[in-house]
């Protein structure tokens, strides 16, 4: 009994400490030809998101009234400064089934 108390208190507190994680200043998307990765990200309220396209054509990174990349060719990238806390869907404008979400909290 105790053992079992033991692992369900250490549980919740993995699950606490998870919760508080801190979410980084800057991440990175790569993005390759089947999709975005990966395809949730968090940041602060003024972190950046930066898009890398590794595929082997042209991509965006586009949420629809907040901003749109315009074409990611193979090799280059695109960032984008998030300012308002909130959930952002990602799509790329030419391959609408590539979808991905950014949390700023």
């Amino acid at each position: 009994m105790k053992r079992l108390f033991l692992l369900v208190a250490v549980a919740a507190l993995a699950l606490a400490l998870a919760g508080c994680a801190a979410a980084p200043d800057n991440v990175t998307v790569h993005i390759t030809d089947t999709g975005f990765n990966p395809t949730t990200v968090a940041v602060k309220v003024g972190g950046t998101v930066n898009w890398v396209n590794d595929g082997k054509i042209a991509h965006t990174a586009t949420s629809l009234a907040n901003f749109d990349s315009q074409s990611i060719y193979p090799g280059e990238n695109y960032s984008h400064v998030f300012d308002t806390k909130g959930t952002y869907e990602v799509v790329c404008r030419f391959h609408t089934q590539e979808r991905s979400t950014v949390v700023v909290k």
